[in-house]
């Protein structure tokens, strides 16, 4: 049975872009689109290859939409059934999500070239399957079907390739065809139109026309139906020759960097013939080139009636040819000029619209003269309200703590002054709403191109709130027990240092508290893992009711705690150690009974390291739990 969807219908039907997309099918072998529905303009692609009870991911992505491509591939296998992926280069927007994937199954094989797996190590997965497609570029799938790796090096990556699916003929082509398209639809249906929004990857990711020319090449005895990139429109059939010519006279790369090496000019835009200028992939000359050397002179007066000479009226007719012929050579490049810069105003407003981090522009008094939707929506300001506005007073005029914020000490404004590129790490914007949001910004000076002076200045910014809290959670995380909330052994060992520095030069007297809780084990096996954890947060909480707040209470491994007392002799300390003894002996601990701790304690002496510190501590708990546990053991 075939169950195969004409491509060139899909964009008619009404799709649920929020669940996968099955494009082909036939018995048990299939090929769906995952999707990605990120709206930015690098909108990625991954797709499913489902045969039998196995399945192929292909181009997975990164791990910010893991969850996203999990849950729809759920929708059609189990997730433990992906016995496969293929990635067709390193970059994160195709690989990171290896490990997530890998977590799920750990035999999946990773089916890349050997450039690409060395990269891949550093995702954090080093022993995983490797297939290596460019030693074995045929894969049989368990329904004979085949899959046909082919490589692509520098498109764009050195060990780039692309994988054919011979059974339905679509070919996987990562990088390749990419585009970037803001106005997304999952299958091209302009290929005109399309041709843009590929320029605007192809020609800066693509090495070099020699490059795709080669690759197109190697693809003749493929039976292309449909081409799946991992960014932009899927390209259908009636698509597939112009998609295949158009990577055939791309320039890109260094083409277009180094076109002054080999090349008089090159058609940045592809729309016009510049066959005047270039013939059979050889200069022009403008003497002889594409002039006729004998010239049909019949019709015209004779020599004899006009008495000029045949040679004199052949050189004039040749004359007035070569005139024609640089007339005709000026015209057509002033219309590639044209198209030139509309492709690139085009280009910079789709780039611009595009763009996730927010950019605007300002003139040299300090008013907005551009602003991108993105700054729009991350500001809450519409492009009316904010053209011509003064940005200073519109979203920079105080400092976090409410102060003012004097246009004096503004960052933004002072790069207008002094036209320097300016990077601020951290500071802060204000909504249209008065809130304020943590912010990373770029300014960059525009310079008028008649006399260099500074006409303006272009500020690219990004919302760091999520990065801020991540980096918090971060900070936490290695600096406190997940279960108790109380600071780390690693942030307990840095506060004794420092408090034995401070001991020493004041002075002042230093102890230490080490406790456990007594047969915890028998506790935890017989209550449960979750019960244990309980007592653990309980007994936490008893002893820091009884501490002070200039106290330092550490987990400090298992149900073993220790605390810091500045400013305590180890007379006071006993007391402390005791009530904290009393405490949890007297609490009640429901549905396990009586939990009492032992605790050893110390004062420290000075010049002592560390080391012996903590021995010293360590060898009266151990006292205590030999001398009958729920007491308090010092020197």
């Amino acid at each position: 049975m075939v169950h195969k969807i004409s491509l060139d219908a899909l964009d008619s039907i009404n799709l649920d872009l929020d669940k996968p997309t099955r494009l082909w099918q036939r018995d048990k072998h299939a090929i769906y689109w995952l999707g990605i529905t990120d709206k930015t303009a690098f909108r990625c692609n991954s797709y499913l290859i489902v045969d039998g009870e196995e399945a192929i991911l292909v181009d997975p992505g990164n791990r910010s939409f893991f969850n996203q491509i999990l849950s729809r591939l759920s929708q059609i296998i189990p997730p433990e059934q992906v016995t496969g992926m293929i990635l067709c280069h390193q970059d994160p927007d195709v690989a990171a999500s290896m490990v997530d994937w890998l977590n799920i199954n750990p035999g999946m094989q990773v089916f890349s070239t050997p450039r690409t797996h060395v990269l891949l190590l550093h995702y954090g997965s080093c022993n995983y399957t490797q297939y290596d497609v460019e030693k074995n570029n045929h894969f049989i799938l368990p329904s004979g079907a085949e899959l046909v790796f082919y490589p692509a090096p520098f498109l764009h990556s050195p060990g780039a390739f692309v994988t054919y699916d011979s059974e339905a003929g679509y070919l996987f082509s990562g990088d390749i065809w990419a585009a970037l398209d803001i106005d997304w639809k999952l299958i091209v249906t302009s290929f005109k139109d399309h041709r843009l929004k590929l320029d605007l990857f192809q020609k800066d990711y693509m090495a070099s026309n020699l490059a795709t020319r080669g690759f197109v090449q190697s693809l003749s005895d493929c039976d292309i139906q449909a081409i799946l990139p991992q960014h932009g429109s899927i390209i259908g059939p009636r698509h597939i020759v112009e998609a295949l010519d158009y990577l055939k006279k791309l320039q890109c790369g260094t083409d277009l960097i180094y076109a002054g090496l080999d090349h008089a000019f090159k058609d940045y835009s592809g729309a016009y013939d510049i066959g005047a200028w270039k013939q059979d992939d050889q200069d022009f000359d403008f003497e002889t080139d594409g002039i006729d050397r004998e010239i049909d002179l019949e019709g015209l007066p004779s020599s004899q009636d006009s008495g000029i000479k045949n040679d004199q009226l052949q050189e004039a007719l040749l004359q007035a040819q070569r005139v024609a012929k640089i007339r005709d050579n000026a015209l057509n490049a002033l219309k590639i000029a044209e198209t030139k810069l509309r492709v690139s105003e085009e280009r910079t407003r789709m780039l611009l619209k595009a763009a996730g981090e927010g950019i605007f522009g300002l003139d040299k008094e300090g008013l907005v003269t551009f602003i991108n939707p993105a700054a729009q929506l991350l500001l809450g300001f519409t492009e009316h309200e904010f053209i011509r506005g003064n940005i200073h007073k519109l979203i920079h005029h105080t400092l976090p703590d409410g102060s003012p914020y004097h246009e004096n000490d503004c960052k933004i404004l002072s790069s207008i002054q002094d036209g320097r590129l300016t990077r601020v790490m951290d500071e802060i914007f204000w909504r249209k709403d008065e809130t304020p949001f943590p912010v990373e910004y770029i300014t960059a000076p525009i310079r008028s191109e008649k006399d260099g002076k500074i006409d303006g200045v272009v500020v690219v910014f990004s919302d760091i709130s999520d990065r801020q809290l991540m980096q918090a959670e971060l900070e936490y995380n290695a600096n406190y027990d997940g279960l108790t909330g109380l600071i780390n052994r690693h942030k307990f060992n840095s506060l004794l240092k420092k408090e034995c520095r401070r001991s020493m030069r004041y002075k002042n007297p230093l102890s230490l508290i080490m406790y456990d809780i007594d047969n915890f084990k028998k506790a935890n096996d017989v209550h449960g893992h979750l019960e244990g954890d309980r007592v653990l947060r309980e007994v936490k909480d008893e002893i820091n009711r009884i501490l002070r707040s200039e106290d330092y209470h550490c987990r400090w491994g298992g149900d073993e705690f220790i605390i810091l007392t500045p400013d305590t002799s180890l007379t006071k300390v006993m007391v402390l150690a005791e009530r904290c003894r009393k405490a949890v002996c007297e609490h009640g601990f429901s549905g396990i009974g009586l939990i009492t701790i032992s605790l050893g304690i110390i004062q420290y002496m000075p010049g002592e390291s560390i080391d012996t510190m903590l021995k010293r501590v360590d060898d009266l708990l151990y006292l205590a739990k030999q001398n009958g546990r729920n007491r308090v053991e010092g020197e």
